[in-house]
């Protein structure tokens, strides 16, 4: 069995990206359901510290970073249609 080897990765759940077989997505830190964000106390008392959203190019074993992580950025259902990325993406307020 050959292992290609990729760019240092810290993902946990990396999946193939629905609609296409090149690349890969992991929205790290997103074991945190939405529904969990809104309805916990201690999410609306503190900040979320965020998720980031990383490709992996299963071609060329490279992985990027579209947006930068920060603080209430949350990333899920990610998709590939008619040749774009289409992923949800939701800024929540501490309020």
């Amino acid at each position: 069995m050959k292992f290609d080897k990729f760019s240092p990765v810290t993902s946990n759940d990396l999946m193939v990206v629905q609609g296409q077989s090149r690349y890969g997505v992991d929205c790290q830190d997103s074991a945190i359901d939405i529904y969990d964000l809104t309805s916990e106390k201690y999410w609306q008392k503190y900040p979320f510290p965020g998720n980031q959203l990383i490709f992996f190019d299963f071609q060329t074993s490279q992985k990027f970073e579209p947006i930068p992580s920060k603080e209430n950025q949350f990333f899920f259902s990610v998709i590939f249609q008619s040749g774009y990325f289409y992923f949800s993406h939701a800024l929540l307020d501490k309020d």
